[in-house]
């Protein structure tokens, strides 16, 4: 999560949209357990470069991630309606 966040937040290169659609994204924090609104941001952050719609996400396949594209950005709109 931090290393995304440093990424992000200096305009390091990313992968491309595009890009995105061919990678299943892992996230995990730190053994410092950042606070659900660092991690919710962090999220937005995400959202609104359009990245969490062109993750490749398949649950069936992979058995271990219940959220797809479109699952994370309902999470993340409704965390920005909230605040």
């Amino acid at each position: 999560m931090e290393s995304i966040d440093e990424l992000l937040r200096h305009n390091i290169q990313i992968p491309t949209l595009s890009q995105f659609q061919s990678i299943v994204l892992a996230i995990e924090t730190s053994e410092e357990i950042p606070s659900s609104d660092y991690v919710r941001r962090v999220f937005r952050a995400l959202g609104e470069r359009e990245i969490l719609k062109n993750i490749y996400s398949n649950s069936s396949k992979y058995g271990f991630w219940p959220y797809g594209p479109t699952d994370l950005l309902a999470l993340w709109q409704k965390s920005k309606d909230s605040h």
